[in-house]
């Protein structure tokens, strides 16, 4: 697994990035969640597998996944 500190990212794409909502980046990829709450969807992670490891945060608009590092970059979400 790579670390986000050895990608550089140009401000602008960030920037891009942070505009779009993750559970309609999701939606838009076939990525299947179940709501869990007002604010939470969970499920399975694109990059381990795991059954529900896997959450977003729909008012914050970020992920994690309680099985990978913090640092992953999830190449089937970015």
């Amino acid at each position: 697994m790579t670390a986000i500190a050895d990608y550089h990212v140009p401000a602008e794409k960030i920037i891009e990035a942070r505009a779009v909502l993750i559970a309609d980046e999701l939606d838009r990829r076939g990525i299947k969640l179940r709501r869990v709450g007002r604010r939470t969807l969970e499920g399975p992670c694109p990059v381990c597998g795991g059954t529900n490891r896997f959450g977003v945060d729909t008012v914050d608009n970020v992920w994690t996944c309680r099985r990978c590092p913090p640092s992953t970059v999830c190449p089937t979400i970015y």
